[in-house]
């Protein structure tokens, strides 16, 4: 009996730390976003607009893993300093993603096609891929 509540008590404590160190959040737009502290700690870069919405981020605190997600365009011009245009052959895809909401086209096994997005690599390590098409908009940044 007390082997299985120890065991039982080290699945808690394993469960409870991922909870703590992975944060996850949906927003409408960008100011429930900003009242929430996503923009103010830096894990909604300033290249995304004002305008954007349905705003769906992960973050992992002790590796600085990211995922974000929202509806709406980047203008390129503000890329221009940030970011520069590459290839999907020449992007690193995420094992997984968040579930419910990443596409699986982003992911390293996808033997998807993943020529409708544009994509990007930024100065702070961020990936973006683009979908001009369907105005949606998919960042990552796979550690520190």
């Amino acid at each position: 009996m007390a082997r299985l509540w120890i065991a039982v008590m080290a699945l808690l404590l394993l469960v409870s730390c991922d909870w703590i160190e992975s944060k996850e959040g949906h927003y409408p737009d960008m100011k429930a976003a900003a009242a929430a502290g996503e923009i103010s700690r830096g894990w909604i870069p300033a290249f995304v607009p004002e305008s954007a919405s349905d705003i769906r981020i992960k973050y992992d605190v002790e590796n600085n893993r990211t995922w974000l997600s929202f509806r709406g365009t980047v203008d390129r011009s503000t890329l221009h300093d940030t970011c520069h245009s590459v290839t999907g052959k020449e992007i690193s895809y995420p094992i997984n993603g968040p579930r419910g909401w990443w596409p699986i086209a982003l992911t390293a096994d996808s033997k998807e096609n993943k020529t409708e997005y544009e994509y990007y690599v930024c100065k702070d390590g961020e990936l973006l891929a683009t979908d001009r098409a369907k105005a949606q908009v998919f960042l990552w940044r796979l550690a520190s």
